[in-house]
């Protein structure tokens, strides 16, 4: 049924006041005409839709006479029509004692307060009186949104408990059931780990000592009752810390020591394990070691030193395997390539350090390279260059004297600046081969 209680198919279906007259009764569905529609031969009314189903029949009939009927036989009885609309009807609702002409029944049902109407909110498919829906959807409702008294969120009142149950607003009480039942859940941790008066905390000398435990209320108790001990306890601590810092400037000097070594010639390459290092050569395991970068000088170039224990050789000459080292210098891609003169044109001198513990009898094997006219390109990613010596110290010299100790080798790498050539005899008993 349509608003207004206005059937979809049909007459009329309310409580007319006074009794209508037999001829204003549909034929078809026995009730007030609708939009009544009369038959041209023989005067029988019918509701414009029920004589609508009788012409999509195969053989319409008039139901009163059964004579055959046709469309263009059936015209509207606009003067009937107005006499129905004028009949007095009652509101269908029961409880509604509103009267009127029923062509006023459509309005007055958009308006009735006992008429039922759905209800708006979102979720709900309830029913209810019109005059009800207000109270109804801000109070009975479940599905009315209402603001949460503690946070900004709008929800469903159907989900308020799941909502209380979340609410990081919500007022909670304290774990430690310390009195306080009004802190919001999310500051629940804040309260316990720094407000609580019995949440049990570490005393604030425990950094230099103190291991004594209480709870937070105890705290004017427990400091009075161990002022001496924590006197006692930082007089420690600064005795210890200052033997930390002592200890840290010895260490940043060693630091400093060793990352002046890193960026000044000359440098001193530690080869440990060397009879396993020579073994590994001479089976072919690993041909050639390589040292850590280092730098020529402070914001110098940089390079790194490749030494082959039992030689560099090509297959062509097998006769020269295993009778002496090679050692090169590779220059690399460094942070102040961009700051220094290319080509590099320096010499390099490799040194191997004799160990003997007398300084006196020391007698260091030392190669001087000297760089070809074309000296070392400044160096890419993709290309690096090197230089060096072929037959840096034959293997008969290698064990002559203290040039292995503790299963150890030293080889120094040092530079002669182009433009003098000088070398600076840093280590005593330097002399050329």
């Amino acid at each position: 049924m349509a608003a207004g209680g206005v059937p979809d198919l049909g007459g009329y279906e309310y409580e007319f006041v006074e009794e209508i007259p037999d001829d204003w009764e549909c034929l078809v569905c026995q009730l007030p005409l609708k939009d009544p529609v009369q038959i041209e031969k023989c005067g029988h009314r019918l509701c414009e839709i029920c004589v609508g189903s009788i012409l999509r029949s195969g053989t319409p009939l008039c139901p009163a006479d059964r004579e055959p009927i046709s469309r263009e036989r059936i015209f509207s009885d606009v003067a009937c029509h107005r006499k129905i609309l004028n009949a007095q009807v009652k509101c269908p609702n029961e409880e509604c004692s509103w009267i009127g002409e029923l062509r006023h029944v459509k309005k007055h049902g958009q308006e009735c307060p006992y008429q039922p109407v759905p209800c708006v909110n979102e979720g709900c498919n309830e029913e209810v009186l019109r005059k009800d829906i207000i109270s109804h959807m801000e109070t009975t409702c479940p599905w009315s949104v209402i603001q949460c008294s503690f946070c900004p969120d709008r929800f469903p009142k159907l989900e308020k408990k799941a909502h209380c149950e979340a609410c990081p607003r919500y007022p909670v009480e304290c774990s430690n059931k310390c009195g306080a039942n009004d802190i919001p859940r999310e500051e629940v941790g804040n309260h316990t780990e720094n407000l609580c008066p019995l949440t049990v905390i570490e005393c604030e000398y425990s950094a230099i000592g103190c291991r004594v435990k209480f709870q937070r209320r105890d705290s004017k108790d427990h400091f009075d009752a161990l002022k001496d001990t924590h006197l006692h306890l930082a007089c420690k601590k600064l005795i210890d810390m200052s033997k930390t810092v002592q200890e840290q400037a010895q260490t940043i000097a060693r630091l400093e020591e060793k990352l002046e070594r890193l960026h000044n010639s000359p440098f001193i390459w530690k080869i440990s394990n060397f009879a396993s290092v020579m073994k590994a050569a001479e089976t072919k395991e690993r041909l050639v070691i390589i040292s850590d970068p280092f730098y020529s000088n402070h914001n110098g170039y940089k390079f790194e030193a490749e030494l082959y224990p039992n030689g560099y050789h090509i297959d062509d000459d097998p006769g020269s395997k295993g009778k002496f080292m090679s050692i090169y210098l590779r220059i690399l891609v460094g942070e102040y390539d961009g700051l220094l003169i290319w080509p590099f044109y320096d010499s390099v001198v490799f040194t191997l350090l004799d160990q003997n513990a007398s300084v006196e009898k020391r007698r260091h094997l030392r190669q001087e390279v000297q760089q070809t006219p074309n000296g070392l390109a400044r160096p890419t990613e993709a290309s690096e260059e090197a230089c060096g010596s072929w037959e840096f110290v034959y293997h008969n010299n290698l064990y002559k004297r203290s040039y292995i100790k503790d299963d150890t080798i030293f080889i120094k790498v040092a530079f002669v600046e182009h433009k003098d050539r000088k070398f600076s005899r840093i280590f005593h008993g330097d002399y050329d081969l």
